[in-house]
Order: structure tokens, then C-alpha cells, then sequence
């Protein structure tokens, strides 16, 4: 009522059907045309969760990029066409005269813009599927929607996060992670396999990634091919050579290079088995010690104990050690006067390996003497591996191997591949 006594209309109020005032223009836009009874379509949501329940369909990213595949054996490229480019970047590059599918440098650097998103989504959703789909217990049925779930890991920049978050998953989750990369059938996916095969601890990731790789050497084989790898995984497999210390390393790569056949390796093995002269330091822990001392007891200190109109003193008796002490930090085998620490397990791969390189006659005699195993390489094995390439012997060790061999990684009842 105002001050003439006359009531006041009431104030008007919004339909019950409007929508409530949007904050950015383009919900209002959206809250207009809801209002008007047009149909509005809901933005693409590409946001990856933090976690998803155990039965909730996988996020779709939106990403359509794909690497494609280098001939060459180099890294993966994608073109701008398998990008979906932002329409001001297609702009600017139709401002400038380049054609979308050019690699430019300005095309490159707008594709390794976009790559750089495109890895940290498909790391957050890597998170994703090992914590929901590849648990540590799960079962065979990863076998079914594994390989959908890894379809879009192609990039070899995620090859060794994904051999990092597969490292602690199931058997069955780990046999579909080996067989996704096999079938991608490329140098850097091998690649990554034999890294998982030699680098990786004595574990069964290591286990089934070199029976996988010597799986693939056989279909290689078996289809008109070489059985040598790629030469990602040869330089792999010498730089595990190349550091003995590392014995697990090596003895991996031997075994493997044994498994494959590569004679070009067994120099690099014979080096690799003798490992450092004995005294050399190699920056690992000691195998033993052995300690010959003698102790002698002594008043190291003096505690003061105070009474009535007295005081004394409790003596704390320490212990002096005095003599020598032995670390053991290799397996020495003394021959000749010189002393060789050697690697047992990767001696069996060299013999191996000698033995079918040279026609499968036995090579036992040689022991772990590294000068044996020098002199033999260059006054026996190099003439005769010679004389075979010219045609003058013919070697029935390539095609079939010795009867009986230390280690056999080529049994294909060893490989377990993925269920279909």
C-alpha cells in the first residue's frame, strides 16, 4: 500500500516454464532455443574421470588421430589428415598456402601440439583401464576385451609406461598387453617387447615378453622371412651385452640373441661372459664377506653413580675389532695365472650359440677362459663362418640345430598366446 492508501499492483512474475538466467551467452542461447521447444544437443563431454565404477562403460576421448606406420623403422608419424585440427589451425594453414596433408615444420609443430594432449589423455585413461579392467586378479576374460580396450596404444611414446603399469597386473592381463604389441607387427613395438625381455627385473613380465619376442622371430621364419629382429631390438640386445655387470641383463639378451641366432652377437657374448678382471669395482653389492679378526674388550666410558656421602663409577665396556675383511663380490675362475669373473647363465647361451655357428661340433673344452674363448674366435670360428659364405663348406648347423642345446626359448610350447 503506498501513501495515497491505494494498493499496489503486484510485481510481474516469469513463467514457471523459463529457464533460469544462464551466465555465459551461450547457455543462454541454449536456455532461448529450450524455451522456443528447439531441440538442443548437448556438447561432447571429453573430460577422463578419475575412476570409473567396475562395470561402467570406457570414457570415449574423441580422438581420432592414428599413427601411421613408417616403412622406414623409424618412429611412428601422423599425418594433419588423421588429425582433427582446430578450425582456426586449418585456417591459418590455408592462409599460408600449405596443404593439410604437407609435413611442414609448421604442420609439425601444430601435430606435436596436438600429440601432446593426445598422450595425456591416453595416459589418464591408461590409469583408467589397468585399475578397472586389468586388475592383478583378473581373469580370462581380459582375453575377450583386452585387445578393444588397447586398440588406441599404438604411440611408441606410451610403450614403456604401459610395460610399467602391466608390470604388477594378472598373467591374462599381461599375456594381452605382449600380444597387442606383436600384433602391431613394428621395429618400435618389438622394440619395446625385448626392453620388457632384458631390462625389466626377473619377473614374469620378462618371461613371457622374451618367449613373445622369440614367437615373433618364428612367424618371421615361418613366413619366408629372416629370424634376426628388427634392428631396434639388436641394439637393444647390445647394449645389455655391452654392461656385464648387469647379469641379469645380460644373461637375458645372450639368451635371447642365442634363441634368435645371431652370430654377429657372439663376440659381444665371449666378452660379456668373462665380465671385469677380479679386483675391478662395479658398483654393486657384495655377494659375502668373510671376516678374520680378533676382539679385544675395553673401558670405553665411565657412568657416574652418586649415593649418600659416596659416589662411583660404572664402566661401559666396548670391543675393539681388529683383523681383516673379504668381500666377495664375484664367482672368479682362475686359469693361467689371470683371474675372470664369469656369468655362468650366459656361458650356456655363448655355447650354445658357438656350437650351432659352428656346426654344431662342441665347444665345452673351452670352459669360462676368456683367452681360450679369444683365441678360438679368431683362429677357428671367423675362418670357418668365412669359408661357409663363400660356399666352401656347407654348414647343416642353419638348418637344423644340435640335438641337444642348454636352452631352447624356441619350443612354442613355452609361448601362451592370447585367447581369440
Amino acid at each position: 500500500m503506498n501513501h495515497s492508501g491505494q494498493t499496489a499492483p503486484p510485481a510481474p512474475t516469469a513463467p514457471a516454464a523459463f529457464p533460469a538466467p544462464a551466465r555465459t551467452p551461450a547457455l543462454a542461447l541454449a536456455a532461448l532455443l529450450t524455451l522456443l521447444g528447439v531441440p538442443v544437443r548437448a556438447p561432447a563431454q571429453t573430460q577422463v574421470p578419475e575412476s570409473i565404477p567396475d562395470k561402467a562403460p570406457l570414457p570415449t576421448l574423441g580422438l581420432s588421430a592414428r599413427p601411421s606406420q613408417d616403412v622406414s623403422g623409424g618412429l611412428a608419424t601422423a599425418s594433419t589428415d588423421d588429425l582433427e585440427l582446430s578450425i582456426e589451425a586449418r585456417r591459418l594453414l590455408q592462409s599460408l598456402g600449405i596443404d593439410s596433408g604437407t609435413h611442414t615444420d609448421l604442420t609439425s609443430r601444430l601435430i606435436a601440439a596436438d600429440d601432446r594432449q593426445r598422450l595425456e589423455a591416453l595416459s589418464k585413461r591408461l590409469h583408467v583401464l589397468v585399475t578397472h579392467f586389468f586388475r592383478p586378479r583378473s581373469g580370462p576374460i581380459v582375453h575377450e576385451v583386452g585387445p578393444a580396450l588397447l586398440k588406441d596404444y599404438t604411440d611408441p611414446r606410451l610403450f614403456e609406461a604401459m610395460l610399467e603399469r602391466f608390470d604388477l597386473t594378472s598373467d591374462d592381463s599381461q599375456w594381452v598387453l605382449l600380444d597387442h604389441m606383436r600384433r602391431l607387427g613394428t621395429p618400435e613395438s618389438e622394440a619395446a617387447i625385448a626392453f620388457a625381455a632384458v631390462i625389466d627385473r626377473d619377473g614374469p613380465l620378462a618371461e613371457k615378453a622374451a618367449q613373445t619376442l622369440v614367437r615373433m622371430a618364428r612367424d618371421r621364419a615361418e613366413s619366408g622371412g629372416d629370424l634376426a629382429p628388427p634392428r631396434p631390438v639388436q641394439e637393444l640386445l647390445a647394449r645389455a651385452l655391452a654392461r656385464p655387470n648387469y647379469r641379469n641383463a645380460a644373461s637375458r639378451a645372450g639368451e635371447i640373441a642365442a634363441s634368435l641366432r645371431l652370430l654377429d652377437a657372439l663376440p659381444m657374448m665371449i666378452a660379456a661372459q668373462a665380465g671385469r678382471r677380479v679386483g675391478d669395482r662395479d658398483g654393486r653389492r657384495a655377494r659375502a664377506f668373510i671376516a678374520i679378526t680378533q676382539q679385544t674388550p675395553f673401558v670405553a666410558d665411565l657412568n657416574p653413580v652418586v649415593g649418600d656421602n659416596a659416589v662411583a663409577f660404572d664402566p661401559v665396556i666396548g670391543v675393539l675389532t681388529t683383523g681383516t675383511v673379504f668381500s666377495v663380490g664375484q664367482t672368479a675362475v682362475i686359469s693361467a695365472g689371470t683371474a675372470s669373473a664369469f656369468n655362468p647363465r650366459l656361458l650356456r647361451a655363448t655355447q650354445e650359440l658357438a656350437s650351432f655357428g659352428w656346426g654344431g661340433r662342441a665347444v665345452e673344452h673351452l670352459g669360462a677362459s676368456d683367452d681360450r674363448w679369444r683365441s678360438w674366435l679368431s683362429a677357428e670360428f671367423k675362418p670357418y663362418r668365412a669359408a661357409v659364405a663363400q660356399g666352401a663348406i656347407d654348414d647343416a648347423a642353419e638348418r637344423a640345430a644340435p640335438s641337444a642345446k642348454p636352452i631352447d626359448l624356441l619350443d612354442p610350447s613355452t609361448y601362451a598366446p592370447a585367447k581369440p
